[in-house]
């Protein structure tokens, strides 16, 4: 069954935005509560306060360990602490 909705220009265009805003809030690259302890590159970079550029030098020099499902990337919670605690120089500010 299909619904005929009659709307002016406007009208149309809030609410094809308003469907556009609601789909991006939802899909998996927005939402980290989906699993905390695997990070998307954009993520761990925030996550340790670095540019996405910096994530992928230490992807590409083996510092940081990654694991793919299909083509999107990952990288494991417990990598990001080991490498920082690795690069943590006690005494020093």
């Amino acid at each position: 069954m299909q619904t005929l909705i009659v709307a002016t220009r406007e009208d149309f265009i809030s609410m094809v935005r308003a469907a556009i805003r609601e789909e991006s809030i939802n899909t998996p690259e927005t939402k980290s509560e989906i699993d905390p302890a695997n990070l998307t590159k954009k993520e761990a970079a925030t996550a340790l306060r670095v540019s996405l550029s910096t994530i992928n030098n230490l992807i590409r020099s083996k510092q940081l360990p990654v694991f793919n499902i299909g083509k999107l990337v990952f990288i494991k919670r417990s990598d990001i602490d080991l490498y920082i605690k690795s690069k943590a120089q006690p005494g020093k500010f």
